[in-house]
């Protein structure tokens, strides 16, 4: 059965391009937000990858001797960049799946399809979002491993990389970035739909956020300021929890790809590992450090995977709750 205001051909024009500017700006905002969010324990990271494990003993006295002697802000040095790139990262990723589940089963968003459709739809926004993403986690890579003063900066950094490696160096990773999205994307999405469906917020028209908002809009009843409140709460703290736990099941699931995609980006072209691919680094890995060097890291990676994707989640949700709600009330 087709959706009201559908056509034989599909939505309306309209219609279409409403729901693709609210992907837009729900993925924009959502990326910037997963960005911002994880970016002082990114600093706390970079630092440690700087000082070579000598200096701090953890992450933790890595970034307190960090607020201490520079500043709580310092933690967010270098923002703006990542968030933009992020931003639009997002934004393509979000838009490549809703449009592939549009493709294939008519549905506009990920809330309204089958799950196995939510999965294809996020694998083949793995497959979109690769080529864009892997060149800007290329630069981002070996910026965090270079000896101090190596590079002066994004720029210089990319400038020598294409005078020492050719202009072939930007596609470096690529594959290893598909092998990771292409998964984790499949597995993020389809967690994060399977557990709001599994608490009972999905179905019908809209999204988690804001859902009590929409129903009671329906019945034409207003609603007392505290009972709305506490289900805006509560939608809210559901989306952070479901976004969060699925974005810690999606890295413990890519985790060991993420770190062969990174040696490969970061391999110096005398070294012998520098045309091996992500199984033959896979493999040197565990040859040299055993299965657990596949997880190495895992702690870190998980406290910042909460907080980073739970705020992505809840960013998107939002978002699209107020668009829509504006789209009905302005209709």
């Amino acid at each position: 059965m087709q959706d009201q205001g559908s056509s034989p051909g599909g939505p309306p024009q309209p219609k279409r391009a409403a729901d693709q500017l609210r992907d837009t700006l729900a993925g924009m905002t959502a990326g910037a937000t997963n960005i911002a969010t994880g970016y002082p324990m990114d600093t706390v990271k970079v630092r440690m990858q700087e000082f070579k494990g000598h200096r701090h003993a953890s992450s933790w006295e890595c970034a307190k001797h960090i607020v201490r002697n520079e500043g709580f802000f310092s933690l967010y040095r270098g923002l703006m960049p990542p968030v933009i790139g992020g931003a639009l990262e997002t934004a393509l990723s979000y838009w490549a799946c809703n449009k592939t589940i549009n493709a294939i089963s008519g549905h506009t968003k990920p809330d309204e399809a089958p799950l196995p459709v939510v999965a294809a739809g996020a694998f083949v926004a793995g497959i979109v979002l690769s080529p864009v993403l892997s060149p800007m986690e290329l630069l981002k890579c070996r910026m965090q491993t270079a000896a101090p003063g190596e590079h002066s900066g994004s720029l210089d950094c990319l400038r020598k990389a294409i005078r020492d490696e050719g202009w072939r160096v930007l596609l470096r990773g690529v594959p290893g970035t598909m092998a990771r999205e292409m998964p984790g994307n499949a597995v993020m999405f389809t967690v994060y739909e399977g557990l709001q469906r599994g608490l009972g917020l999905r179905g019908g028209d809209g999204g988690a956020m804001g859902s009590d908002w929409g129903a009671t809009m329906e019945q034409g009843r207003p609603r007392g300021v505290w009972e709305l409140a506490a289900g805006i709460v509560r939608d809210a703290g559901t989306a952070v929890v479901c976004g969060g736990l699925a974005g810690m099941v999606m890295w413990g699931v890519v985790l060991p790809v993420d770190i062969a995609k990174t040696r490969i980006q970061v391999s110096h072209p005398a070294s012998a590992m520098y045309a091996t691919g992500v199984l033959g680094h896979m493999r040197h890995v565990v040859r040299t450090r055993g299965w657990g060097g596949l997880y190495a890291g895992i702690g870190p990676v998980m406290v910042r995977a909460f907080p980073a994707n739970a705020a992505q989640w809840l960013a998107w949700e939002a978002v699209v709750r107020v668009y829509d709600d504006m789209a009905r009330e302005g209709g």
